[in-house]
């Protein structure tokens, strides 16, 4: 996949029900596939990806012990400040102050997480708050051995990568092209096959990686399948069939399935 798409043309492909065989609407699917995924970013206002990232956020304090960040999944809080004094992290549950976050699930569909802040309050005030926090969809450390041959496709669909280590040992070195050597993996970015050195056949290995949830996944597959159908009938409301019944088009973006599918993700924070 290019950047930022949440869905491959193979998958794309086989839902349109075009061969795989046949490339002659590959590269209009892929400019579809990027405009689609962009589409979905915007609808659910979680931009500019969902991949793992550090995000710091500048707020207003509500004078309340709780605030609601505006991205997740929120894996790790590694700062907080309140009116310039830095506040540490509670390491003394329940009773200890400090800031504490709300845990990610692992519910793709969980919404907003909360920071808190114990013995203190996040003061009323403009952009008085400042939190830094790691985020996005990301599985850590999922085990494979490495087979032959040594390549390795991950459980759920891959969007980016966070880097690869032996169980128990070191991190291994990524490599844009070539052969990989001991120690080494390349990454094919189009299927999300890793692939390791023929040496390094039968040792453990965990990987990191962010994710696509499923319902975007389809909910992008959904919207190119959506315009593919309509590519034909552009400004058509309505056409007679033989004088006998008329048959009507929807001028709407996108079908109240796929749009369903984005409601649970969708953030309702402002950026």
């Amino acid at each position: 996949m290019a950047s930022g798409d949440l869905v491959r043309l193979a998958d794309v492909k086989a839902w349109l029900g075009i061969d795989p065989t046949d490339t002659s609407s590959d590269a209009l699917l892929s400019s579809w596939i990027t405009k689609a995924s962009q589409a979905v970013i915007n609808e659910i206002g979680r931009g500019p990806t969902l991949g793992f990232r550090t995000i710091t956020e500048t707020r207003d304090g509500n004078n309340g012990l709780t605030m609601a960040l505006r991205f997740w999944p929120v894996l790790s809080v590694t700062a907080l400040s309140i009116n310039g004094s830095a506040v540490n992290q509670q390491t003394d549950k329940p009773f200890g102050s400090g800031y504490f976050w709300e845990a990610w699930t692992g519910d793709d569909t969980q919404g907003h997480q909360y920071i808190g802040c114990a013995c203190t309050r996040f003061y009323r005030d403009l952009q008085n708050i400042v939190i830094t926090y790691n985020a996005g969809y990301q599985v850590q450390g999922e085990q494979y051995t490495i087979s032959n041959p040594p390549s390795v496709g991950t459980a759920r669909p891959w969007y980016s990568d966070q880097g690869v280590t032996f169980v128990g040992g070191a991190a291994l070195t990524y490599i844009a092209t070539g052969t990989p050597a001991t120690g080494q993996y390349t990454l094919d970015p189009t299927t999300g096959v890793y692939t390791f050195a023929v040496a390094d056949e039968g040792r453990e290995i965990a990987i990191t990686y962010s994710y696509v949830p499923e319902s975007l996944q389809q909910a992008t597959i959904g919207i190119i399948s959506w315009q593919w159908k309509q590519k034909d009938r552009i400004g058509v409301v309505s056409k007679s069939l033989g004088g006998q019944e008329t048959m009507s088009y929807s001028q709407q973006p996108m079908d109240s399935l796929t749009a369903a599918m984005l409601q649970p993700f969708k953030s309702v924070i402002p950026l």
